[in-house]
């Protein structure tokens, strides 16, 4: 047999083929069908064991894996796929430090370098490690904290809770932060090394957000806006958590919506109100991109303080709170290069759980009042 590793060291994710033929120069031949037909590629090749044969007839299958790795697979063609002894293949180490209530343990893989497969690959050897001894309590709450190194030491920084931790929410809140560094139109950032430490402790920590209330519904500009949030924390009793945010001296009179939110409302109202961050011209800026989503946190309360359109964007560069004049020198309605946006004021209290739900307020400026 031959088997081609993809992640590797506490665990092995290979996958599996017969040997076709092996050359006098050592080139070898497997499968006799494609992995993935993608023509050149550079995963490692190795020798292997197969523990058993399941015959069915539908389809048999045999369980196996991998052994020695003799060299890389260099072709991935429709009739077979063909490696030889030389080591091209570039693989990253995975460090995983999890802990468990009572019990730590460290995971140590290296990971296949591979367009389409490393971002699975991460959230795979995560699933695995979280299970290597048990299975996760029902009840659990699991919080990520490292940080991942990608080509030209570009770090993106994870910090993240879930209540409860679920394979199907480390796929949702790892693996596009991965496939977009590594899969980017512009230029792709190989994984270098990712540490993470993985937390589980056996109960829910998580806040529902309910509702909430100004405490003066009137302010002046440059008065702070004061608000009381009530969450229903999970298996508790109901909870209160006073949030503040400091309106601007120049805050024209109006009205003005206050939300207040978790994660996933700063992250819509992110892709609606400033889409030119999500604009990408370079390798650097898709890190940006990828820094500024990974930094809002689950177990953050935001308040955010939507101001009136006085800003301009030239590129993905913002110029916010511009005098009238000067903004109709810069934008115009036959150029796109500049255009209007909104800026917004934020503040995030730290909840120590994961915290869900939304709440919108409305405020009256009034100078003078």
């Amino acid at each position: 047999m031959l088997s081609i590793p993809l992640a590797f060291g506490d665990a092995d994710l290979s996958a599996t083929g017969t040997v076709t033929d092996v050359l006098p120069d050592g080139k070898v031949l497997a499968f006799g069908h494609p992995m993935f037909g993608q023509g050149d590629v550079a995963m490692p090749m190795a020798t292997g064991y197969v523990h058993f044969i399941v015959p069915r007839a539908p389809g048999s299958f045999k369980l196996g894996g991998s052994a020695v790795i003799q060299g890389t697979i260099l072709r991935d063609d429709a009739s077979a796929v063909a490696g030889s002894p030389v080591m091209k293949f570039r693989t990253a180490p995975v460090t995983l430090n999890v802990t468990i209530g009572e019990r730590k343990r460290q995971y140590k893989y290296q990971v296949v370098h591979h367009d389409r497969l490393t971002p699975s690959l991460v959230a795979a050897v995560i699933t695995q490690s979280l299970s290597a001894e048990q299975n996760l309590p029902t009840e659990n709450t699991l919080r990520i904290k490292g940080t991942a190194v990608f080509d030209g030491d570009r770090k993106v920084d994870f910090n993240t809770t879930m209540a409860p931790g679920v394979d199907q929410r480390i796929m949702f809140e790892l693996v596009p932060a991965f496939a977009t560094m590594i899969q980017n139109p512009h230029e792709s950032m190989g994984l270098k090394s990712l540490e993470l430490d993985l937390v589980v402790t056996d109960k829910i920590e998580a806040m529902a957000i309910l509702g909430a209330r100004i405490e003066k519904a009137t302010v002046e500009p440059g008065e702070e806006v004061k608000a009381t949030v009530t969450l229903q924390t999970y298996g508790e009793q109901r909870t209160t958590k006073r949030i503040t945010l400091k309106t601007p001296d120049s805050l024209p009179e109006g009205r003005y919506i206050l939300t207040i939110g978790d994660a996933r409302t700063i992250n819509r109202m992110l892709m609606m109100n400033r889409p030119h961050l999500m604009m990408t011209t370079s390798a650097d800026d898709v890190h940006d991109v990828v820094k500024t989503i990974v930094g809002i946190r689950g177990d953050m309360l935001y308040a955010v303080l939507q101001l009136p359109p006085t800003g301009i964007v030239v590129g993905r560069q913002e110029l916010p709170r511009l005098p009238s004049s000067k903004r109709a020198l810069i934008a115009s309605a036959q150029d796109t290069i500049a255009t209007p946006f909104a800026d917004w004021i934020q503040v995030a209290e730290p909840m120590g759980a994961a915290v869900t739900g939304e709440a919108a307020l409305e405020i009256e400026v009034v100078k003078g009042k």
